[in-house]
């Protein structure tokens, strides 16, 4: 034992360490894999090849889904058309309905006609046949 002072810290060398046990039990790190937000961007941005009026486009995945989901909301399933309105209100595209009532639109029907005429074939109609606040008149 002269080679080796045994005292505060420094345990006798048959007494150092615990068999059985490793020097580094928490191992090495493992590696990190790409982040999942990564993987789902890349994921969504792949394009894939659709057919839309007989004709084969490529279009990214996220698009076929924005598609899919307003056919459906077309359609009448009230979980795509759900979706659909979130959708257009995180891209901005449409706004929430405001919580003030003073704020509030008046009215609560959307009516979107097959016209195939101008804007001014559309102002020209009779006024029992539309309603002003879509050709911009004020009754």
């Amino acid at each position: 034992m002269a080679d080796y002072d045994v005292g505060y810290k420094k345990p006798p060398k048959e007494h150092r360490f615990k068999k059985g046990r490793s020097g580094n039990p928490a191992g090495r790190p493992k590696k990190k894999g790409p982040a999942a937000s990564d993987l789902m961007a890349a994921f969504i941005n792949e394009h894939i090849a659709v057919t839309k009026n007989g004709e084969v486009t490529d279009v990214s995945r996220f698009e076929a889904f924005q598609s899919q989901v307003y056919t459906l909301a077309m359609k009448g399933d009230k979980a795509a058309m759900r979706l659909f309105i979130q959708m257009c209100q995180a891209a901005g595209v449409m706004r929430p309905a405001p919580k003030d009532a003073d704020e509030a639109p008046k009215g609560g029907i959307l009516a979107v006609p097959m016209f195939s005429g101008s804007v001014e074939d559309w102002a020209a109609l009779p006024d029992d046949q539309v309603v002003p606040e879509v050709i911009g008149k004020e009754t």
